[in-house]
């Protein structure tokens, strides 16, 4: 099949690739509150854990 140079090409339009759905990409920062509650109460855990200790010791050693 010849092409013939005096006549224009017909190139289809580009399609779009996807359509817009709506829902954005998720980032890992859902579950960001999750871990921040649990390093809290680990972190009150730990200071409690401190203080009775040191309670401890010292009511033996007074």
């Amino acid at each position: 099949m010849a092409v013939d140079p005096g006549r224009p090409v017909m190139v289809p339009p580009p399609q779009p690739s996807l359509p817009y759905a709506g829902n954005l990409a998720t980032t890992g920062s859902a579950g960001a509150p999750l871990l921040a509650g649990a390093g809290a109460a680990a972190a009150v855990i730990g200071g409690g854990q401190v203080f009775a200790v040191r309670r401890r010791s010292a009511s033996k050693s007074a």
